[in-house]
């Protein structure tokens, strides 16, 4: 048994344990608490810097010059913004507030394995594998970054295809041209199939290595 329930033998067990209980209850508290007021927190600003890089997309691309456009179609731009909006909404909502949790937990893991508990040779040959779980972890968010630039392209290849759909409604319809837009539409969306199957599975494997 580690040091810290070495006096559950003594004299007094139960109340070594009714002390080490309490002290997991102020614990819990204070995690509730502190993670309460991060996402109290992150999460309203994660929207403001969602919301302002909105404008500021708008803004530069209405100063693009005309052939821009004729590249660049309305329904592509406005998915891709969607898209790369909601990224950043998550990156710097609570997921900020979950990396400094995990860090601390880390670090204070690591402080109490060598100093407190006793075992720092264990703690020691723990530590070795770390770097190994680092390097896999940051394969798999290469890998996962990657797979999401396909899937924001093929989104907004899909979402100028139908804009162009919608917007020439009534040609369309005169011209009887609908299984074409509607092949053209699920041809575009294959990359995007195949890149979130490919996240699920690079996500799973992720899991497993945390």
């Amino acid at each position: 048994a580690l040091p810290i329930f070495g006096n559950l033998a003594g004299s007094d067990p139960y109340g070594t344990m009714s002390q080490l209980c309490l002290i997991l209850v102020y614990l819990a508290a204070g995690q509730l608490v502190t993670a309460s007021v991060g996402y109290a927190c992150l999460e309203p600003t994660s929207v403001k810097v969602a919301q302002l890089w909105r404008e500021k997309y708008l803004t530069a691309v209405l100063r693009q010059d005309i052939g821009w456009f004729d590249v660049n179609k309305g329904g592509g731009i406005l998915a891709k913004m969607s898209e790369d909006t909601s990224m950043i909404q998550r990156g710097t909502g609570i997921q900020v507030g979950l990396f400094l949790m995990n860090a601390v937990s880390a670090v204070g893991a690591l402080i109490l394995a060598f100093s407190w508990a006793g075992y720092w040779n264990v703690a020691l040959i723990c530590l070795s594998v770390v770097p190994l779980m680092v390097l896999a972890s940051g394969l798999m968010l290469a890998a996962n970054d990657r797979m999401s630039k396909y899937e924001t392209k093929a989104f907004a290849q899909a979402g100028s295809i139908s804009s162009e759909a919608i917007t020439a409604i009534r040609t369309v319809q005169a011209t009887n041209s609908q299984p074409d837009f509607l092949a053209r539409f699920r041809e575009a969306l294959k990359p995007a199939e195949r890149a979130s199957l490919t996240k699920v599975v690079v996500r799973s494997e992720e899991r497993r290595v945390g």
